[in-house]
């Protein structure tokens, strides 16, 4: 056999047994700390909430003896609160800074909108929702990137229960490596031109996943008897060359051995609370479970309570036969004479139980940080519109860490994204915008390393593979329409905002009322216009021809020689107060300098009409 045929299997078997090793590391050093709390959460969240602990077997059972089965899921009423409430203002990327180049405010704003646009591509706002999800209910969210040749970026979000890391690691940045189970169809995988040695792959798993708490909790639930999938182990670990390899493998069956060109571990973590050195942090709900199983147990009674009460609890001797006849005259009883049968005095429940519930659902709230108003419910003595913001504001503070790590992490993503488009994007990517009048433009964006040193088109701007993104998630302000409004007409009355997004946040067109505006503008200047020259011909009223001027000159062809501004001031006053200028001041305009000046005395008629000479 070849030498090199040697050394590559050599090699290719070496990688297979350090994906085993690593996978088995990984897997024990959480199976038990962390995957049971996890099964847990994930099973109160979905409603699943009849679980109860075998310690005979260690397993985690459904408790199907339950004969209310009444149960009230506070936990995923929490989680939708908080998710909705972090997200709802939903966060985008923006690039911030990056090296100063030529048009440097031009080509951020081009950037901003690139990587606007590939948020919306990548369907990022539900990719956030998810990892959001899992990080409340984990305490951790995985997002990891790529670069397909055919398809270009890609973003996916990774179920934590399927993602294994480096045990040893106090971070993503030390992490040697991180193992991904994806379940694929059996099919699938062989028809992948990725994968190799897949001809004698038969052997189908049922299974669906490798964490036997996953595997209980979705085997419960779903029908396995058609599978024929089989669980892939996609091992991302770092070379002796410092370049990111994937290792594939099936059933100790090694399907790909590839170098790729990342230089970094292509996952981005999601942190909602932060475990200092840990990967893995505290799930947002795992201190909810402990009160909402309090909470269930409390409704049950009050609701066993309530059925016996409405039924009747009854006396009867032993031996009796009791028949019980309902017809249209009623029900009727019939009991075996001599034996005693009567309804036994119920007395009403106490309120221990219902102040126990009270007490519990503060707890709720305060753990959960789901406050009432946060709810959409107005507490006790609350009315006015000011007072709900300012207390959905205050709940909002404690999700300050939530909304923080979020905006991190997806700086740390959109950082990545532009990245791999600086690095792989060696074509144009065109994309369309918006303009402040709203018309639509293309703009044009090639990667900065991709092309090297070729000639980049004029209208392209290069991505670079180190310029800084931005994320902002608003705070928790004005969360009613009214409020929200309000506060955009005071940052729109001190220019902090434009009119199109007050606009657009009150629930208007923006582009119809901005195109309506310059419509009423453009009737407005051209009644102002034919107003002013009405205005002017008032001003100066047309005079007989051959009429003297006030200088004695005759003017030809009977046009008025131009008034002093003083006389024409005096003719708009006039005018302003209803009144109008008699014949002999249109036959002598020197009376109207007279006029002007004080020298002549004037009456007006009763139509308004103004006469030169007093009264008589």
């Amino acid at each position: 056999m070849d030498k090199k045929i040697k050394k590559e299997q050599a090699n290719n078997e070496a990688w297979l047994e350090r994906e085993e090793k690593n996978f088995n590391e990984a897997k024990n050093s959480r199976a038990t700390r962390l995957e049971k709390q996890w099964m847990i959460n994930m099973a109160y969240y979905k409603g699943w909430q009849n679980l109860r602990y075998d310690v005979k077997n260690g397993r985690i059972l459904w408790n199907e003896q339950d004969p209310l089965k009444f149960y009230v899921n506070m936990v995923y009423t929490t989680i939708r609160a908080v998710r909705n409430s972090v997200l709802k203002n939903q966060p985008t990327w923006d690039v911030d800074a990056k090296p100063y180049v030529d048009n440097q405010e031009e080509n951020l704003r081009t950037l901003g909108q690139f990587i606007g646009d590939m948020y919306d591509t990548l369907k990022m706002p539900m990719k956030v929702k998810e990892a959001l999800t899992f990080g409340l209910i984990y305490g951790l969210g995985i997002f990891q990137y790529g670069w397909d040749k055919d398809k270009g970026m890609w973003v996916e979000t990774l179920d934590p229960f399927d993602t294994y890391f480096d045990p040893v690691a106090t971070s993503l940045d030390d992490c040697r490596y991180v193992i991904k189970v994806v379940r694929r169809a059996l099919e699938d995988v062989k028809n992948n031109p990725l994968y190799k040695n897949t001809e004698d792959l038969e052997t189908s798993d049922k299974r669906f996943s490798e964490s036997e708490y996953k595997q209980q909790l979705m085997g419960e639930n779903q029908d396995q008897q058609t599978a024929n999938t089989v669980l892939l182990h996609e091992m991302w670990v770092k070379d002796k060359e410092g370049k990111v390899r994937i290792v594939t493998t099936c059933n100790k069956r090694l399907l790909r051995n590839e170098e790729t060109d990342f230089d970094k571990l292509p996952f981005v973590l999601y942190q909602p609370d932060i475990n200092p050195h840990e990967i893995y942090s505290e799930g947002w709900v795992k201190n909810i479970v402990p009160l909402n199983k309090a909470l269930n147990q409390l409704e049950r009674n009050v609701l066993e309570f309530n059925n016996i009460f409405s039924k009747g609890k009854y006396l009867m001797d032993k031996g009796a036969k009791v028949k019980a006849i309902t017809n249209e005259n009623g029900q009727i009883i019939k009991v075996t004479r001599g034996y005693r049968f009567e309804q036994m005095d119920i007395k009403p429940m106490s309120s221990t139980p219902f102040n126990q519930i009270a007490n519990l659902q503060r707890y709720l709230q305060d753990v959960g940080a789901a406050q009432e108003a946060l709810l959409g419910r107005a507490p006790t003595g609350v009315s006015a519109a000011v007072a709900f913001e300012q207390l959905v504001a205050n709940a909002f503070i404690n999700f300050a860490d939530l909304a923080d790590n979020l905006v991190i992490t997806l700086e740390k993503l959109g950082e990545a994204i532009l990245e791999m488009g600086s690095k792989y994007m060696d074509v144009t990517y065109d994309f369309k915008v918006v303009g402040v009048g709203g018309e639509k433009e293309v703009k044009r964006v090639i990667g900065g390393e991709a092309v090297g040193g070729a000639d980049i088109m004029e209208d392209a701007v290069p991505i670079p593979s180190n310029a800084t993104v931005k994320v902002v998630i608003n705070s928790g302000i004005a969360y009613t329409k009214s409020g929200k409004q309000d506060v955009l007409f005071r940052l729109r009355s001190t220019m902090d905002v434009d009119r199109k997004t007050l606009l657009e946040n009150i629930g208007l067109n923006a582009e119809t009322v901005e195109q309506r505006l310059a419509e009423e503008k453009q009737v407005e200047g051209q009644l102002q216009a034919e107003q002013a020259a009405m205005m002017a011909q008032a001003s100066q009223p047309p005079m007989p021809e051959g009429a003297p001027t006030p200088g004695g000159e005759v003017p030809q062809g009977g046009a008025m020689p131009p008034l002093s501004e003083e006389a024409m001031a005096c003719v708009a006053e006039l005018e302003a107060q209803g009144l109008k200028l008699g014949p002999e001041f249109v036959e002598d305009p020197s009376l109207i300098e007279a006029l002007a000046s004080g020298q002549l005395e004037y009456h007006v008629m009763e139509d308004g009409t103004v006469m030169a000479g007093p009264e008589m």
